[in-house]
């Protein structure tokens, strides 16, 4: 989500640790996937983009955690995280989204239920009725199958978390409201 000369990301580097449990029972932390998040750039139409990253992903509900079958979904979702699109059907995703300064996203629409948690910066998140709010680190947005688009006016980095829920399309007078990515160079979810 932003122009072509981007000043640089003074955001800190996040780090996911993960707990399972070893052979005895006892709680520790899972070396399976490097600890440090590695974010990849995504084209946001129009010139603009975003650092995107996955903290997580599961897969049914509730969430198995037997013999790690988490894990080893998580795995596999990592691997190929770029090909992966904004929300995970019949699962969760937990993603983090670096936006530049002076930048913005599309209109569009997921169908999910998503709360997201502004960590770093300022955003304003404007839906398709011309309503917006900006938020601030904290505060919390719930998207709920809404049309809705995001902008950073300042300049600054602001860094966002959002965990989605796979959920059924919203329903207005009988037409469901399906995904639409409002030309974000994204994979369709899946």
């Amino acid at each position: 989500m932003t122009s072509n000369s981007e000043p640089p990301k003074a955001l800190p580097s996040i780090h996911r640790f993960i707990t399972t449990h070893d052979s005895s029972g006892k709680s520790c932390y899972s070396k399976d996937l490097d600890e440090p998040l590695n974010f990849w750039k995504v084209s946001a139409g129009e010139g603009n983009s975003a650092d995107f990253e996955l903290g997580y992903v599961t897969e049914g509900l509730p969430v198995p955690l037997a013999n790690d079958k988490d894990l080893s979904t998580f795995k596999e979702a990592y691997a190929n995280k770029q090909k992966s699109g904004l929300v995970k059907h019949g699962g969760t995703i937990l993603r983090y989204c670096d936006i530049p300064p002076g930048s913005k996203s599309q209109m569009h629409r997921t169908v999910s239920l998503d709360y997201g948690i502004l960590i770093n910066g300022e955003l304003e998140c404007l839906l398709d009725s011309g309503e917006a709010r900006t938020i601030h680190p904290g505060d919390l947005v719930i998207q709920r199958g809404t049309n809705h688009q995001w902008f950073n006016r300042t300049e600054q980095w602001a860094r966002i978390v959002f965990i989605l829920f796979h959920a059924a399309p919203v329903e207005i007078n009988g037409r469901a409201l399906g995904e639409d990515q409002g030309g974000m160079e994204l994979p369709d979810s899946h």
